[in-house]
């Protein structure tokens, strides 16, 4: 008897494709309260400069502590100006208030020059 071994060799290519596609984006667009130009960015980004939930920008948009406008789309972006003295107010403490502001403006630099 002819034992004969055959081997069989299976190959499993597995592709993964991720698309990042950012739907919205900052702006500079007109905040009708500042009567002003003035950089607009994403709920998301808002939360991460303030360090909060994007949750609680979408509450201070609703009770109307951050100035806000939507796209064409649909979409909220939120003023920057408003969200930055939003957040200098949010602690009355006036020390902390003034080591934030520069935190935040840091921040803010970082997150426009990402573009």
């Amino acid at each position: 008897m002819d034992h004969t071994k055959r081997r069989i060799k299976i190959t499993v290519e597995k592709h993964r494709l991720v698309v990042l596609n950012r739907r919205n984006h900052s702006a500079v667009a007109w905040c009708e309260i500042c009567e002003a130009q003035v950089q607009m960015v994403t709920p998301d980004e808002a939360a991460q400069l303030c360090q909060i939930s994007t949750r609680t920008i979408y509450r201070w948009i609703e009770t109307d502590r951050v100035h806000f406008t939507e796209t064409e789309k649909g979409f909220s972006l939120v003023c920057l100006q408003s969200l930055e003295s939003n957040s200098h107010s949010d602690n009355g403490q006036r020390e902390e208030a003034v080591s934030r502001r520069g935190f935040f403006s840091t921040r803010v630099k970082r997150l426009l020059t990402r573009r």
